[in-house]
Parts: structure tokens; sequence; C-alpha cells
């Protein structure tokens, strides 16, 4: 299963795309302390939760409930997703650029992220071996949030 992304150059509007239908959509704001996402149109609130940005918790919108847990490593090179507070998966940039990262589960399944670039949009593809499609769409997602983040974060810590 493939599924693509697009972020353009002057918007904080992400799109995730699977077989050209949007699944889900979320908007970056400035600060991150709360950020709205759509997945299979259910909406979520992300929050930071942790010491020094470290740590996020995605919420159902509707009812309050813990739907996951992010929590960023030294550097923010790994990253543990813990989805419905008993599946754990990790997310690692697997280049040296940082334009392909993996979310791997306890049994080797993977969605890989291969981003491409160019000067007015950012897009990419992530291929999914994953048996559970509804994780996969969820963390299709996620997965893309945590990668723009970093990039937000490594390119704040250089000015």
């Amino acid at each position: 299963m493939e599924y693509q992304y697009l972020k353009e150059h002057f918007s904080n509007a992400v799109y995730i795309n699977k077989n050209e239908e949007k699944i889900g959509f979320f908007e970056m704001g400035f600060w991150l302390f709360k950020t709205k996402v759509i997945i299979n149109q259910k909406e979520y609130i992300i929050k930071n939760t942790g010491f020094l940005g470290r740590e996020f918790t995605m919420y159902n919108a509707e009812n309050q409930e813990i739907e996951a847990e992010l929590k960023l490593g030294f550097l923010y090179w790994k990253v543990i997703i813990i989805l419905n507070q008993n599946r754990q998966y990790r997310l690692e940039r697997t280049n040296f650029w940082g334009s392909k990262w993996t979310i791997t589960n306890q049994n080797g399944e993977q969605l890989i992220f291969q981003k491409k670039t160019s000067f007015f949009e950012r897009t990419g593809t992530i291929t999914s071996t994953m048996s559970n499609k509804a994780d996969a769409d969820m963390l299709s997602s996620l997965g893309v949030f945590l990668i723009f983040l970093v990039i937000r974060r490594r390119v704040a810590a250089w000015v």
C-alpha cells in the first residue's frame, strides 16, 4: 500500500493521501502547543505534554480519550509511538540527509517515508508493509507530523 503527502512551501497545512483519496490533514501551528489532525474523517488533537517539548499526546477530539503517545529521543533521531496505550512503534531516520524515515513495529512491519523536496512544495511517498491498515493510516499521518516537527526544530536550532 502506498501513501503520498504534500506540504506547499509557504503553507503550514499538510495533506496525506492513499490511492488519490485524502485520508489525513494537519496544520502545524507556530508554537506547536496544540495541533488539530484529521485522519479518516475523525478529528484528533495533538498536545505538547512533556518537558522541553519531547512528549506529545494525541487525543480523540470527541471524547478526549488518549489515542497515541509520542516520545522524542535525544537529538530527535528516534521517536517512540504508542498507539492505544499498548502497541509500540519506533520512528527512525534511516539515512544521513533525513530524506528517508522508517516506522517499525515489533514484528518488523514497516512504513517507509521517502521525502522529495522542491522549492515550492515538499512531497513524499510512504510505502507500507503493515497488516493493520487502521494503524498504517494513523501512523502515516503521525509520521509525517513528526518528520516535519523534527525538521522545524533542527532549523530553529541553527538560527
